[in-house]
């Protein structure tokens, strides 16, 4: 692929959740890090990360992530869509590594005139 779109991407609780709308988190701004041959390796950003850990009931195990995909996520090199994979037809994960590691608190500033403490977490 040489194009990629992340808001054709959808990770969702079911096969299908329309057109009851169950759980579902659309990427926003995630880039692609890696290909190989038929293997694209997404970044998700910081934005898409916490994204998905505000969507109750989806991503905590492989029984409720799916993904959908819209046909502009990516092209190929002659610019040619991907096939799209939708809602009903959503593909579920074969693997789910859920996040296991704490966040890290990483700069605090205090600031005794305005009587702010901003604390920044990874």
């Amino acid at each position: 692929p040489t194009m990629f779109y992340p808001p054709a991407i959808t990770i969702q609780s079911a096969k299908a959740v329309r057109p009851i709308r169950g759980p579902l988190y659309t990427l926003t701004d995630s880039t692609v890090l890696q290909t190989y041959n038929f293997m694209v390796n997404i970044l998700l950003s910081q934005q898409d990360r916490i994204g998905l850990f505000q969507v109750s009931g989806l991503a905590t195990s492989k029984n409720n992530t799916y993904l959908t995909m819209q046909a502009d996520a990516f092209n190929d090199y002659l610019s040619v869509d991907v096939i799209a994979v939708t809602d009903g037809m959503a593909l579920q994960v074969t693997t789910l590594v859920l996040d296991t590691q704490g966040i890290t608190l990483e700069l605090a500033t205090l600031d005794k005139n305005r009587g702010n403490l901003h604390l920044t977490f990874s």
